[in-house]
């Protein structure tokens, strides 16, 4: 047996208080006597009165003695440790969407809160806990610290997320965590059952399976002048009746009752959709497990017109290919004078350029002029050979669902990449023949050839990359509507000559973060010239992910744990005092009848 507070002893001082008293204690009785003769008796007393006397068996006093004994014990707090280790600990909460669920009372996440805290009341005074929250990415909560009370109070304020993911990112920092601890054990809280193939991690799984219905999705399509609303409905475990609802604009447009099976995928589809919709959202009326994933959002309309300055003296494969993009409003010219401005982005091919915009987003094919933005060597031509593409978040989304390794390029300019933008195909010696990169609130992309001079226009892959080019330049919801999940990083595209901007969450407070959580529809403002050009965009609850409440495996198998209690140390005090009562209860007794 070990002791939680072992300076408790201390309180031992009042057991020799209650003997000393029995000591002190006097013996006499006052009697009336008739007779002298009893004197002796008397003398007897007074012996009797004595302060100091021989201790005689007294039961009470012994009770008494037993009863400060057992209370001393429970202030000690004492226990018996149900684990095999008493060293430092690292605690990961899952703080993810599907946390959120009821199939464990109250929720998985109260329920891992209400766990974590009775670790907390058993640790001994020498022991150090840090936390890590596991949502949408890893966090310290707190390094490793022995203020239980410090450590009660953030374990309260926690709250689940409704994005997920990161799981990775949240061991990696458990791990450097525990690295600098004595004796570290790693517990994971979560309702997926970790299986980590070392001795010092504990998984502690939460999950009942429980049974839930979700939106997986909105989409819609314009046919004419009716939009047409498609919501795809998900059963995870779930058999019953759904009431779904569809809703434009914040208001009721139908309302469907529909029977739904387990693992079954439902498509619903939605009509008299009215064209000044700006916003769609369908939400389910059912009793499930899991409610973040009632409803989901989607933003009609994909944004505002664009224009466009091309200057190019003839380039038909270009021009054809840009005009694939929606909601483009062109305008070609071949004169580069004078001061180019108001547009939201510019393309020059194979002109001079006396002197580059000051606004909008730059395209440039075959570099002529000035090229202030890039540090270009005019004098040095090369032939490019062996193409390669780099490896990055830019490259794979410019260059995706293509492939340019075989195309060939008559010459190219040497161009050596400002410290902003990045290679994207290089020649075999390492020329840059395409960079891209953002300055500020502007994107350039650069074409280092001539593409009249290379079949890259001839290839089926052309019409594709002009695409990625256009959705990286236009895309994101400061311009281009679009839908996120709860978790992702918000990016803003920026209008460059914006003087501010807003961003407007579903409760209509201002956002001023990174990570998206809350689900809804987003309002962007951007101020220019003191006009308001107003955008929007959806967050969805991250149903691919979360939304399965059935337990899940990750990792390499270890020992599961199912409570708290098996984690931490089980205290006695509380037993201890119900002797403590009971004894007291039998001397009251043994007083009450005279003895």
């Amino acid at each position: 047996m070990n002791f939680l507070n072992p300076w408790g002893i201390l309180y031992g001082v009042f057991i020799g208080a209650i003997i000393l008293f029995y000591m002190l204690k006097p013996r006499h009785t006052e009697l009336v006597i008739s007779s002298t003769y009893l004197w002796d008796k008397t003398i007897k007393d007074m012996e009797a009165s004595r302060p100091w006397q021989r201790l005689k068996n007294n039961l009470l006093m012994l009770l008494q003695i037993v009863t400060a004994i057992l209370f001393v014990l429970a202030i000690m707090r004492p226990y018996v440790a149900k684990s095999s280790f008493s060293g430092d600990m690292v605690v990961i909460l899952d703080s993810s969407g599907s946390m959120q669920a009821r199939d464990v009372s109250p929720t998985r996440f109260e329920r891992a809160q209400e766990d974590i805290l009775k670790i907390i009341d058993g640790m001994l005074p020498s022991q150090k806990m840090g936390i890590v929250s596991m949502g949408s990415n890893g966090q310290i909560i707190t390094e490793p610290t022995g203020d239980k009370g410090e450590l009660r109070r953030l374990i309260k304020e926690m709250e689940p997320e409704n994005g997920g993911g990161g799981q990775e990112e949240a061991l990696s920092i458990a791990g450097a965590m525990s690295s600098n601890l004595e004796e570290p054990q790693v517990i994971i809280y979560s309702d997926t059952q970790f299986e980590i193939d070392r001795s010092n991690y504990h998984s502690i799984v939460i999950n009942e399976s429980g049974e839930n219905v979700a939106v997986q999705g909105v989409t819609y399509t314009v046919q004419g002048e009716e939009i047409v609303v498609l919501s795809k409905i998900k059963s995870y475990g779930y058999d019953g009746n759904i009431r779904a609802e569809c809703i434009q604009n914040g208001k009721l447009v139908d309302v469907r009752e529909v029977h739904i099976e387990d693992g079954e995928l439902l498509d619903i589809y939605w009509h008299d959709i009215e064209d000044t919709a700006k916003t769609i959202q369908v939400s389910l009326d059912v009793d499930d497990d899991l409610s973040a994933d009632n409803s989901a959002y989607a933003v009609v309309e994909g944004g505002r017109e664009h224009r466009i300055l091309f200057v190019s003296e003839g380039n038909i494969f270009l021009e054809k290919a840009i005009g694939q993009y929606p909601k483009l409003e062109i305008v070609k010219t071949v004169d580069t004078s004078g001061n180019l401005e108001g547009y939201d982005m510019y393309i020059f091919d194979g002109v001079e350029i006396e002197s580059l915009p000051k606004d909008g987003h730059i395209m440039i094919l075959n570099p002529k002029g000035d090229m202030s933005l890039f540090n270009i060597d005019k004098n040095g031509e090369f032939k490019p050979s062996g193409l390669t593409t780099t490896r990055s978040i830019l490259s794979d989304k410019l260059l995706a669902f293509t492939d340019l390794d075989d195309i060939y390029i008559g010459s190219g300019i040497a161009i050596s990449p400002p410290s902003w933008a990045e290679s994207i195909i290089e020649s075999g010696d390492g020329n840059p023949l395409l960079i891209a990169g953002e300055n500020g609130n502007r994107k350039a992309i650069l074409f280092s050839f001539d593409i009249h001079k290379s079949d890259l226009p001839l290839k089926a892959d052309f019409p594709i990359l002009i695409q990625n080019i256009l959705d990286w330049i236009f895309s994101g919801s400061g311009v281009e509507q679009g839908s996120f999940y709860s978790g992702e990083e918000l990016l803003l595209n920026v209008i460059p000559t914006a003087d501010k901007i807003e961003v407007i969450d579903p409760m209509e407070n201002n956002f001023t973060g990174d990570i998206l959580q809350d689900i809804g529809i987003y309002e962007v403002i951007q101020y220019i010239d003191g006009e308001e050009q107003v955008d929007y965009f959806a967050v969805n609850f991250p149903v691919n992910t979360e939304s399965d409440l059935s337990s899940r495996l990750v990792g390499h198998e270890v020992d599961i744990k199912t409570s708290a209690d098996s984690v931490a140390p089980q205290e006695l005090w509380k037993y201890v005092l119900w002797i403590v009562l009971a004894l007291l209860m039998i001397e009251w007794w043994l007083y009450a009848y005279g003895y």
